[in-house]
């Protein structure tokens, strides 16, 4: 017997035409097949930083001090001192401006629910209305225990304006 090589397949003399083509087809459509898996992988991308702060270890020393500083969360803070190279000052600056950017976001906000606390205290009673964003919120007890002492507050105090409230708070 004499045998043909074609890839993956060893056709021996013996066989038929049409098995021979058979397989020969198999063989083609297998290579395509590998040939198109090939050409459709995803290419590989030599990993580089952006930035050299990462580079750059944070001390927890650091994370503490803008911490202190701040009061901001020690994730960020640690997030913005590997960007700014462990700079205290740079990173406090971008926390003060990002925190001015949730704040302003937090105004557009609408405190539509809340509580309308009443105290009276000599001969003098006072409603105070104290808001929240939520109905959760407004149905918490310590929610609730705060308007009750702020309208305490506001029945034993001697002038009637916000400001004189806020004053002696």
């Amino acid at each position: 017997h004499k045998f043909f090589y074609q890839p993956n397949i060893f056709i021996s003399a013996n066989t038929s035409i049409q098995t021979s083509i058979f397989q020969m087809k198999v063989a083609a459509a297998l290579a395509l097949t590998a040939t198109l898996a090939s050409a459709f992988a995803p290419i590989a991308v030599p990993f580089t930083r952006l930035s050299t702060s990462l580079n750059m270890a944070v001390t927890t020393a650091q994370i503490k001090e803008l911490r202190e500083a701040t009061g901001a969360g020690m994730m960020d803070c640690k997030k913005v001192l590997a960007e700014f190279d462990g700079d205290v000052e740079a990173a406090a600056e971008e926390l003060r401006k990002k925190g001015l950017a949730k704040a302003d976001k937090k105004a557009s906000r609408v405190a539509a629910e809340g509580k309308i606390a009443v105290a009276s205290s000599g001969g003098k009673t006072v409603l105070v209305e104290v808001n929240c964003e939520t109905d959760f919120v407004a149905k918490d007890g310590s929610f609730a225990d705060f308007a009750d002492k702020a309208a305490a507050a506001a029945a034993n105090l001697d002038g009637d304006s916000v400001e004189a409230l806020m004053a002696a708070s």
